[in-house]
Order: structure tokens, then sequence, then C-alpha cells
């Protein structure tokens, strides 16, 4: 058995490496360069809570599609409250009806008056 010699060895092997690992330059690139993400930031018409989310990271959506639900019952409670002030808004508006036929009786008492005051000064009757 002959001895192992480094010194000689050593030099092949780095030789054989450099052969074998190395390669023309002659691969041709389909395409070169660098992907970017446009970031496009998508936000709720509503707040709450998410119950459920169908939406899978670069899936392309369509405009207006849905694509989760959102806990709507704050939106809901607020709704109702709204409705409920404005049913009472309306019951407190005057009647107006009511006050333009009181105004129009008025008006008659008045002119009948005026007619009579004129009448009595026709006749020198007032003073």
């Amino acid at each position: 058995m002959k001895p192992f010699h480094l010194l000689t060895t050593l030099p092949l092997l780095s030789l054989s490496f450099l052969l074998f690992s190395c390669s023309n330059g002659s691969e041709e690139y389909d395409a070169t360069g660098s992907f970017e993400a446009t970031e496009i930031i998508v936000s709720s018409q509503a707040n709450g809570r998410i119950l459920a989310l169908n939406v899978n990271e670069g899936e392309q959506l369509q405009k207006e599609q849905i694509v989760g639900r959102i806990d709507s019952t704050q939106l809901y409670l607020q709704k109702m409250s709204l409705l409920s002030n404005a049913k009472g808004v309306r019951a407190q508006q005057p009647d107006i009806s009511k006050q333009t036929s009181a105004i129009q009786d008025q008006i008659k008492t008045l002119k009948r008056e005026k007619a009579r005051v004129e009448r009595l000064i026709a006749a020198n009757a007032a003073n």
C-alpha cells in the first residue's frame, strides 16, 4: 500500500473540479430582471369583525366581487336606532293644517270686525 500524498492529489483534485464544474457560457436566458408586486389596499365600506374571508394571496378578483363577510350587528343596531329617532321626530312635527285652519278663522273674524268698524265710522257712530 502506497502512502497517501496530499501534495500530489490535492492539485489533481482541484484541476479536475475546475474542468468539470465550469461551463462555456453558451446558455441563453429567456428573460432576466426582477419582479415587483403591485400592492393594493382593499378597504371595507363598513366596520366590524371579519366573519368569513374567501380569497387567497395573489388571486385576481373582479370589480365588486364579494370575497368576505363582516359582522354587521352594530351597523344594524345603529340603523334601527336612527329609524326610531326619525319616527320620533316625525311624531313631534306640528300639524300645519290645524294651525293654518285656526289662522284662517282668525282672519275671517278680523275681516268681519274691520267691516263692522268701517260701517260704524261711516255712520258716525264710532268715536
